[in-house]
């Protein structure tokens, strides 16, 4: 959800955790020789790790080791070397390593730290007695999780350091972590602003400060003890800086629209027409000329510009806005990204090479038509679901489902179900006839222990019907003799009197359902078949004569499994020849396209609100 209060997350997730100063800890770059070779791995002093190794696209090298989709498009982790080898499992989605740990999830498992070696640490299965429903990638050694609809933060080794206890919290950015509490939840999914309050926590979930939203609109993170904020005056948007003290450093100015990134004495700033330096004592150090400025290490800053066609050109300039060598590129990263010593560059349609703080590129380097910058996951989910509690949640019966029976009138099913339902509106409740008198059958979708369960429960014919009067219209009268018609004035709905003939349970394989869709057809299987006498059966669906003397079919298609009973003919008379040896289609991993692929919507990490984002993410960082 798109927001404007959302906190603006100014660092890179796959740099979060190192100062630029450091460098990210990248130290090998997938690429390919020719538009459709194997990929390769380059060190980023221009060494070749290994080279042809693999048909599906690595993501980078980080702590001497990277990930690469199998053909099931499940993670694989490798140790960089010349013959890569394999540690660990197979994973649904996975991290690359921070301080020597990744944060994985197997297929129907829960999220799970692991080291180096491929051993798990720690499971997060649960904190406070919560379901962990996801995890994000660590920074500055400290990771986010959600229970339910809440937020709290982990320290590396799985202990939990803040309840989740908050609608919305940030990343860890210089060691603390901006949070809304969820007592301001209806505020902040309303987008109000004034209502609420900022709680600003340090590492040990110490309250440092709290900031009002009737003063700071937007705030961005937290950056050398620093924080960017904004304040709306005639009604136009101001940006500063305060302290930790909520002190005021940069005192809001019309001539400052955004704030980017600070560093030591300086920010990056916009004036509505470019991005310029200034100090934090107002100095203009760089004008506002360029589309983007970024900070990068050594007091090396990255530029680009765009022209009229919409060409980006990128460079490499110090803060006296002095060139670094002598080339612009069509895009770039910044040193930062990789160790801290090298530079990716795009210097033609069909060639990328690295750079030195010199700008000087690298000898003997080879053709490099295609790289890529994946860096894997950066909110890793539970996969786990408990197939049995899901649909004993479902309360299915051979009668029915959900407290819906065979005997339950259109009107039952409508006031016990509506809260499902898309319907409803200011003129007329969910729960009116009016919604059905042209469908003879009853949908909804719903959220099962986080999983979707599709239910159509089909009647006799039409649910409702409208009502009418009728009323005499006097067209013509000639003496004793008169014509006339009768207008029928409609006067409402009403339910009518007709019979449940089925219920239909599908559960398709998207979100956490992708992959257990054999799991379930068996679950289902094994329940209805206590309900009766199994009359067909494969290794694809079974028909079952229930007790109740109704039929129930449960079947598996490549996408989706399927259960429907009740009315639905004998069970003789029903065909499952097709489905005999059905599989779970599983997809097939999509090689990247030509050029970067920055992988995760890389561009798009770069601020938590792209609308408000104070760092344009037209930036190739």
């Amino acid at each position: 959800m798109k927001k404007s209060i959302t906190l603006i997350l100014m660092i890179v997730m796959v740099v979060v955790s190192c100062t630029k100063e450091k460098g990210a800890g990248i130290t090998g770059i997938p690429y390919q020789e020719t538009e459709k070779g194997q990929w390769s791995m380059l060190s980023t002093d221009g060494e070749i790790i290994f080279a042809d190794e693999f048909k599906n696209k690595p993501t980078v090298v980080k702590e001497g080791m990277f990930m690469v989709k199998n053909n099931n498009n499940l993670w694989e982790i490798y140790k960089a070397d010349k013959k890569p080898l394999k540690i660990g499992g197979e994973y649904i989605s996975a991290t690359l390593f921070e301080d020597g740990k990744a944060l994985v999830c197997e297929r129907n498992k829960h999220v799970s730290i692991i080291d180096k070696k491929g051993n798990t640490i720690k499971v997060l299965s649960k904190i406070d007695n919560k379901e962990v429903g996801e995890v994000r990638n660590f920074s500055e050694g400290y990771s986010i999780y959600k229970t339910g609809d809440y937020y709290g933060a982990i320290n590396d080794n799985g202990e939990p350091i803040i309840p989740a206890e908050y609608c919305y919290m940030s990343d860890c950015s210089d060691g603390k972590f901006i949070a809304i509490n969820k007592k301001y939840e209806k505020e902040y999914k309303a987008d109000s602003i004034a209502s609420l309050k900022y709680t600003v926590l340090d590492t040990k979930g110490k309250k440092i400060m709290e900031l009002n939203g009737a003063k700071y609109c937007k705030i961005g993170s937290f950056q050398d003890g620093l924080l960017p904020v904004c304040v709306k005056k005639d009604g136009s948007y101001m940006w500063g800086i305060i302290n930790e003290k909520e002190e005021t450093i940069v005192k809001p100015t019309e001539k400052l629209k955004e704030i980017g990134e600070i560093s030591g004495d300086s920010f990056t700033y916009y004036n509505g027409e470019g991005w310029g330096l200034m100090s934090i004592t107002g100095e203009t150090l760089i004008r506002a000329k360029y589309d983007g400025l970024r900070f990068d290490c050594d007091n090396i800053m990255v530029t680009y510009t765009t022209d009229n066609e919409g060409k980006s050109t990128y460079k490499f300039i110090d803060k006296g806005d002095n060139p670094i060598g002598k080339d612009s590129y069509i895009a770039a990263t910044a040193f930062y990204m990789l160790e801290g010593e090298h530079a990716l560059v795009q210097v033609s349609d069909k060639q990328w090479s690295l750079i030195n703080k010199k700008g000087e590129s690298l000898e003997k380097l080879p053709d490099m038509v295609n790289i890529s910058f994946d860096t894997g996951d950066y909110i890793i989910e539970s996969d786990f679901v408990d197939i049995a509690k899901m649909l004993d949640e479902l309360k299915i019966t051979q009668n029915g489902l959900e407290g819906i029976t065979f005997n339950s009138t259109p009107k039952n099913v409508v006031e016990l179900l509506a809260k499902y339902s898309w319907r409803g509106d200011e003129t007329h409740s969910a729960k009116s006839a009016y919604w059905y008198d042209y469908t003879s059958e009853f949908t909804y979708s719903r959220d099962v222990t986080n999983v979707k369960a599709d239910v159509a429960i089909s009647f006799t014919g039409n649910m409702s019907r409208q009502t009418f009067k009728t009323n005499r219209v006097i067209d013509y009268a000639y003496g004793d003799w008169y014509w006339y018609h009768d207008e029928q004035i409609p006067t409402g709905y009403v339910w009518n009197n007709v019979n449940i003939s089925s219920f239909k349970l599908s559960f398709e394989h998207n979100g956490k359902m992708y992959g257990k869709l054999r799991m379930t057809l068996n679950e289902l299987a094994k329940r209805f078949k206590s309900m009766g006498k199994v009359v067909k059966e494969n290794n694809g669906a079974v028909v079952v004569a229930l007790n109740n003397k109704k039929t129930a079919f449960v079947y598996m298609e490549p996408t989706c499994v399927h259960v429907i009973w009740g009315n639905i003919g004998s069970a003789e008379s029903i065909n499952i020849d097709k489905y005999e040896d059905v599989k779970e289609d599983m997809g097939s991993e999509q090689l990247s396209s030509n050029g970067i692929d920055w992988g995760n919507d890389y561009c798009d990490t770069l601020c938590a609100d792209t609308t408000d984002c104070a760092v344009d993410t037209a930036y190739a960082w």
